[in-house]
Formats: structure tokens, sequence, C-alpha cells
């Protein structure tokens, strides 16, 4: 057991060099963490009731003047001629992969 515990004077050295790094390291955290002031964050109701209706998905966007004078002076499209393609081949019928054995360990 004292094989263990037994260290050089170099080693010992190190060791409280090291302990004393990580308290230093310890004591600088807590220091900065107890000198940071919290900030007491003041929200209006009219600021939370506008930040909800902006982000409201079911509520329908109002839509511009200048989009509805757009949609009036377009021109209705004619529709477009409709071509009769061949069907595309079935890429799901071709034959079955085969299945190869697993190996067993």
């Amino acid at each position: 057991m004292k094989d263990f515990f037994d260290m050089t004077r170099r080693e010992r050295q190190g060791t409280i060099l090291l302990l004393a790094l990580i308290a230093m390291v310890l004591m600088c955290t807590m220091a900065v963490r107890s000198c940071r002031t919290t900030s007491q964050w003041t929200v209006q109701p009219a600021e939370i009731q506008r930040f909800e209706s902006e982000c409201d998905s079911t509520r329908v966007p109002e839509a511009s003047s200048s989009r509805q004078a757009d949609a009036k002076s377009r021109k209705p499209k004619k529709p477009a001629s409709k071509r009769h393609h061949a069907p595309a081949p079935d890429k799901r019928r071709h034959e079955p992969r085969r299945l190869d054995p697993v190996p067993q360990f």
C-alpha cells in the first residue's frame, strides 16, 4: 500500500501545483458568477400581444394595397395544353434482390 503513495519530490510539487491551479480556476469562476448582475427583463403586455399576433400561424396575413393592385392588373392565364405522355416505367417491378446469408460468429 505504501508503494501507491510513494512519490518523488518533483511529483509532489507537480501534484500540489496542479491542485492549486484547479482551486484557482474554481475560485475565479465562482467570483465571476457572483459579480454578474442579474438583470430583470420587463416586458409590457402590449409587446407580448404584438409578438403573439406576429407569430400566430392561424392568422391570415392582410394583403397590402400593392398586392391587390397587382392582382387586378394581371391577365388571366390561358390553360396550358395538356400533352399525353407515355406512362413512366415502374421502377418497383425489378427482380427481387438476392439475400446473402449473414455471417455467424
